[in-house]
């Protein structure tokens, strides 16, 4: 399920325009791998790069459970270790 920004479920035909006007953008040997699936994942995997709330990720994505999020959550490159740089008890004893 994709929703539009106003939090309504987008029709079938909504998503094959949205998917169609993607496809013309992309290089044509990568168009098939353009699927309404791969912009639902890639929409979940930038929100929460961005660091919107994951109430608000898996709620847009119509799940039930957070941890469905974790899939999307993995993919993030470094993610783990930039928490970890930032976490007071991680971080390197200051030297002065």
């Amino acid at each position: 399920m994709l929703l539009s920004w106003r939090g309504r479920r987008l029709a079938r035909g909504d998503v094959q325009a949205v998917i169609d006007r993607v496809q013309r953008q992309v290089d044509p040997a990568q168009r098939r791998s353009v699927t309404p699936h791969g912009l639902r994942h890639t929409t979940a995997t930038h929100l929460l790069a961005d660091a919107v709330d994951m109430d608000a990720v898996r709620r847009v994505l119509g799940h039930s459970d957070l941890a469905t999020l974790g899939r999307y959550r993995d993919e993030l490159p470094g993610e783990l270790e930039v928490a970890m740089r930032s976490h007071p008890l991680l971080k390197p004893p200051d030297r002065r």
